[in-house]
């Protein structure tokens, strides 16, 4: 008589370590790519810094005289220059090399071509994950961002450096979102809270790491290079992991994943069970992105879609309306960026308590970032710059945390079979909010819109349920039983009431 037992990988894992040895090399790896991808996103910010218009000349008049913006500057060009106003700027960018005021249009095509390249990675590449598997998978992607990035810096054509943008993008888009589900998955349920918010606290290192590189290394093509060189050092934890064990599971390649949870077991200085079947119930057709629209996920789909799309476009409309909050551009962007830090360690915290998790971390997240760029739209207009900017960088606290903790929350609302599509989709969502950011961060009205619309999309996560101390569901299978049966019990309860309301003989 066989006297195994069928058990799902957070079963295994409780007996061979849900976060031991192992765990910690595949975190700590997740965490560096997690600080390389950062680094990689706000480069075209550094490398496209149009000019700065001083007064060269204080004896021809402009000694006395409010600094004209750029596009003044380049409109009226000659009399500007006879009034001994000049072009100037610590960066020598790839805009500045191309004439900042001919080609104006170079620096918002080139943050648009990324973040287009972002979507299209995000979307393709979590379908790749979900078929071919998420080791091999962010692995080319490393190599491939690395690459593409240092090949561009040498493009001399604003067009042929835009298509660089694009697959330097789609890389880096896809290595964000792989990379990070690799690292979750590799953990027990209980500390894929933990692991996410070491993964996403890294990211906002990687920004803040940049800016005294980009300051150290003003010109655009040794910049390009230098960050693309980060991504060699990437390759070497590779050596020491193996396939994600759930995605073993959920594809029912249950030998390899039982091969893989024995390393594990022995990285981490434990015995697996020997009485142990993994077991998943798996779908009778091959699972897809349609999926993740069936009746069960179809509303965390579209809430989760439309809470990545407001969490990047303020964060990253934040981030490229620094320059526009007064004072020096690197300065700005350097406590945009530290912000973000103790931001990512207090929602490491908030997401386990019982009061808040995931839910009301998400959304007291996105309510503080929207009530601090509010009142630095108000405060703007009464010439409050100082105390705007104190309020300005407490919106992006807000928006951090709760961008960090609807990565967390994300991960766990879908099976594994669909969470690599599912997150796709909420990454590709993600991109268009990254791609409007920045359109929208030059106007004055940004802060007033970014606060309306964090506040609209704070109040719609109350539709979404709390998954702090749940287990993973392992397929989406499982997932329609568990729906139909608290379903099915809600029904029950509801018929007994009535039953109960008409024995009442009152």
């Amino acid at each position: 008589m066989d006297s195994s037992k069928k058990k799902t990988v957070d079963e295994v894992f409780e007996t061979i370590g849900g976060f031991g040895k192992y765990q910690w090399i595949v975190a700590t790896c997740g965490a560096y790519l997690s600080m390389i991808c950062g680094m990689h996103v706000l480069t075209n910010f550094y490398t496209t810094i149009p000019y700065d218009v001083t007064c060269g000349d204080p004896t021809l008049g402009c000694q006395d005289a409010d600094s004209p913006s750029l596009s003044d500057f380049c409109d009226q060009i000659d009399g500007m220059m006879a009034l001994g106003w000049e072009r100037s700027g610590h960066a020598k960018s790839f805009v500045m090399e191309q004439d900042g005021c001919i080609n104006s249009w170079i620096r918002p095509a080139v943050n648009s071509a990324f973040f287009i390249g972002w979507f299209i990675g995000g979307f393709s590449c979590g379908r790749l994950a979900d078929k071919f598997g998420r080791y091999t998978l962010s692995l080319v992607l490393l190599y491939l961002g690395g690459g593409i990035c240092m090949l561009s810096s040498l493009s001399t054509d604003p067009i042929v450096y835009i298509l660089f943008k694009v697959a330097h993008g789609i890389a880096i888009g896809g290595l964000t979102l792989v990379s990070y589900i690799y690292t979750v998955e590799a953990a027990h349920a209980q500390n894929q809270s933990a692991v996410g918010t070491l993964v996403l606290a890294s990211f906002s290192v990687g920004l803040a790491l940049l800016v005294p590189l980009a300051y150290s290394i003003p010109h655009w093509g040794r910049f390009n290079r230098v960050v693309g060189l980060f991504c060699i050092p990437g390759s070497v934890w590779y050596f020491f992991m193996s396939e994600s064990p759930r995605w073993l599971v959920a594809n029912n390649k249950l030998e390899e994943a039982e091969s893989v949870l024995r390393r594990i077991a022995f990285y981490n200085k434990r015995s697996y069970p020997t009485d142990t079947v993994l077991h998943v119930e798996v779908a009778g057709e091959k699972l897809g992105f349609v999926n993740i629209f069936d009746k069960c996920v179809r509303m965390r789909t579209l809430v989760m879609g439309i809470s990545w799309m407001t969490c990047s476009f303020v964060y990253y409309g934040l981030n490229f309306a620094s320059g526009n909050l007064g004072g020096d551009l690197y300065v700005n962007s350097l406590i945009m960026s530290v912000v973000e830090i103790p931001a990512c360690i207090a929602q490491g915290s908030t997401v386990e308590w019982r009061t808040l998790g995931r839910k009301y971390s998400t959304i007291g997240g996105l309510f503080i970032g929207g009530l601090g760029c509010g009142f630095y739209f108000f405060l703007d207009l009464m010439e409050l710059e100082t105390f705007g900017r104190v309020l300005a960088f407490t919106g992006k606290m807000g928006v951090t945390a709760s961008f960090a903790t609807v990565y967390i929350w994300g991960a766990e609302l879908f099976p594994t079979d669909v969470r690599s599509s599912a997150m796709g989709f909420c990454t590709s969502c993600a991109r268009v909010g990254g791609l409007l950011g920045p359109i929208f961060a030059p106007f004055s009205f940004s802060m007033a819109l970014f606060a309306i619309v964090a506040g609209v999309v704070g109040f719609l996560c109350y539709s979404l349920p709390e998954t702090r101390g749940k287990s993973t569901p392992e397929s989406l299978a499982e997932m329609s039983r568990e729906s139909n049966n608290e379903a099915e019990r809600s029904q029950n309860m509801e018929a007994s009431i009535t039953e109960m309301d008409d024995e009442d003989p009152l």
